[in-house]
C-alpha cells in the first residue's frame, strides 16, 4: 500500500510503501524482505507490531491520514485460498469511515446556475475533498453536442426562436480505483435537463392598431411575457418608461418601441398607432350625375354615423342610420339645409349644406 498523496508515483516506481506483504520474499510470508519500504522501516524489527492485538507485519493496523489517497495493490496470481480482507476502524475518538467514498464527496450529483437566458454554470453539488480532486476526471455533456472536462464549466447555448430543453450529464471517473463488478475504473454518473428559452413579449393596445386612430385618442399599451420592460416613443417619460402598461395620447402617426428582458436576455418589438386623416364634410352637392359632388360626403368618423337633414324651418327632410355617404338630396329643391351627425361613440357634428341644381 502506498500513500499517493505524498508520493503520487510510489506505486509505479516501487517507491516508499507503507506496508508490504510479499509472498515471494525470503522466509515466511510477510515483511521479511519487502524491497521498497518507506525510509526508517526495519523489515525484521516488527516495526508495525501491535502488542495489543498481536498482529504483525502486513496484518498490523496502519495509521491512515485524513484527506490522503492510498493505493492498494493486490496480486493473487498464486490463487491462494487464503484471500484477504480490508477493514476500516478507528480509535482515539476517530470514527470508523463506514463509506469512505461518500465521506470525500465522490458522487456525480450537480447543480446549475443560469447566468442569463442561455448561459449556464454547472457545479458538482457535494464538494470533493481537496486531496481527492487531482485524481478525478470530469466529463460534462451539455446536450447540444458539446462537452467539457472542467470541474465547474460555464456553457452558452445557441438561442433559437423557440424554447429548447437539453439533457445535461456529468460522469466522474476515478482511474486509481477499480469497480470490482466491472473491472473498470470506478465512475459516477448523473443527468438532468435544462430549459433554454429566448426572451418573448407581446404588446396589446386598447384600440385596433390595424385601423386609424382619431386625434386626441388615449390609448393604453400593455406588455406581457417578460420580466423587465423599457418603452420609448412620444409621451413616454422616465416615470413610466419601465412600466408594463403605459397610456399615450395620439396626436400623429406614432411608433412605440418596447425593449423587453427575460433572464438577462433582451429583444425588441414595437407597435404603430396611425392617426386618422382630417375629417371633412363636403357641404355643397350638385346631384346632376356628372360624378362630381353628386352625393353628400360627411367623413367625420371611422365609425358608423347617423345622419339627419333639416330645412330652414327645422323640418326633418332626411334621416339615415349607418349612413353610407350616398344621399343625393332626393327631390328637394335647391337651397340651404342643416345636418346633424352622430357616430357610434356618441360624438356629434352640426353644420349646413347647400343643394345646387
Amino acid at each position: 500500500m502506498w500513500d499517493i498523496t505524498t508520493d503520487p508515483n510510489g506505486c509505479t516506481t516501487k517507491g516508499n510503501a507503507l506496508v508490504c506483504n510479499w509472498s515471494g520474499a525470503d522466509g515466511s510470508t510477510g515483511l521479511s524482505n519487502c524491497p521498497f519500504l518507506e525510509p526508517g522501516y526495519s523489515p525484521n524489527a516488527n516495526t508495525y507490531d501491535n502488542t495489543t492485538t498481536g498482529l504483525t507485519g502486513a496484518n498490523a493496523p496502519i495509521q491512515l491520514q485524513p484527506g490522503h489517497i492510498y493505493a492498494l495493490l493486490v496480486d493473487n496470481y498464486s490463487r491462494s485460498s487464503q484471500g484477504f480482507t480490508l477493514t476500516f476502524g478507528g480509535n482515539c475518538g476517530q470514527p470508523s469511515p463506514t463509506n469512505p467514498l461518500t465521506r470525500i464527496g465522490l458522487d456525480a450529483l450537480f447543480d446549475l446556475t443560469k447566468n442569463d437566458c442561455n448561459t449556464v454554470t454547472y457545479r458538482k453539488r457535494n464538494p470533493v475533498d481537496a486531496a481527492v480532486q487531482p485524481f478525478l476526471t470530469y466529463e460534462w455533456r451539455f446536450g447540444d453536442g458539446t462537452t467539457s472536462n472542467q470541474i465547474a464549466p460555464t456553457h452558452t447555448y445557441s438561442l433559437t426562436d423557440t424554447d429548447s430543453t437539453y439533457q445535461v450529464s456529468l460522469r466522474i471517473t476515478i482511474p486509481v480505483l477499480v469497480d470490482q463488478n466491472t473491472g473498470r475504473p470506478l465512475e459516477y454518473f448523473s443527468s438532468q435537463s435544462v430549459r433554454v428559452a429566448p426572451p418573448a413579449a407581446t404588446i396589446t393596445a386598447s384600440v385596433d392598431t390595424t385601423t386609424e386612430v382619431e386625434p386626441g385618442t388615449q390609448v393604453t399599451l400593455t406588455a406581457n411575457g417578460a420580466e423587465e420592460y423599457t418603452w420609448s416613443g412620444p409621451g413616454i417619460t422616465t416615470t413610466n418608461e419601465n412600466d408594463s402598461s403605459v397610456v399615450v395620447t395620439v396626436t400623429e402617426d406614432q411608433r412605440y418601441q418596447l425593449i423587453y428582458t427575460t433572464e438577462g436576455c433582451s429583444d425588441t418589438t414595437s407597435v404603430l398607432l396611425r392617426l386618422a386623416p382630417p375629417r371633412i364634410v363636403y357641404n355643397v352637392i350638385t346631384p346632376n350625375n356628372d360624378g362630381k359632388n353628386d352625393m353628400f360626403s360627411a367623413r367625420v368618423s371611422p365609425a358608423a354615423i347617423d345622419l339627419q337633414v333639416f330645412n330652414r324651418w327645422g323640418r326633418k327632410v332626411y334621416e339615415k342610420t349607418n349612413y353610407q355617404q350616398d344621399w343625393k338630396g332626393d327631390d328637394l329643391p335647391a337651397g340651404v339645409y342643416y345636418y346633424h351627425i352622430k357616430d357610434a361613440a356618441g360624438k356629434k357634428w352640426k353644420g349646413w349644406l347647400q343643394i345646387v341644381r
